[in-house]
């Protein structure tokens, strides 16, 4: 349990660096818009992040979007993309260290860390939507 909210935070540091890296920092890529619906068994994912990792990996950060209510978006590079998409959800009354809320990985792993799911983003506005199943 412990691992999977290390794990879980560690995602969110990691988008939240890619977006907002500076864009002198290095490489980079013209970025273009993703958006769409995120689902899980039918219901809207409440919050999370949808990334856009280069397939095969380019060394770049990914693009990413953060889902509010279902809906996503973001930027993206342009090319082929591994999908995964994250929503650590609060364990309702478990606590941590130093009595902090915990957060569990609420999308099952073969939407995140086990993904295989492609999309090939264009030039231009992307919409992908995401039926999840658990």
């Amino acid at each position: 349990m412990k691992l999977k909210h290390i794990l879980s935070h560690a995602v969110i540091l990691a988008v939240a660096a890619a977006l907002t890296a500076c864009s002198n920092s290095g490489p980079s890529e013209a970025t273009t818009d993703v958006s769409g619906k995120v689902m899980l068994d039918g219901n809207p994912v409440p919050d999370g992040t949808v990334t856009f990792e280069a397939d095969p990996p380019n060394g770049l950060p990914p693009g990413a979007a953060t889902i509010t209510n279902g809906t996503y978006k973001g930027k993206a590079s342009v090319g082929k993309k591994i999908v995964k998409i994250n929503s650590p959800q609060v364990v309702p009354g478990k606590k941590g260290p130093m009595d902090l809320e915990v957060r569990e990985e609420s999308i099952p792993a073969k939407y995140n860390t086990e993904s295989k799911e492609t999309v090939e983003v264009k030039a231009g506005s992307n919409t992908f939507d995401f039926d999840l199943k658990s």
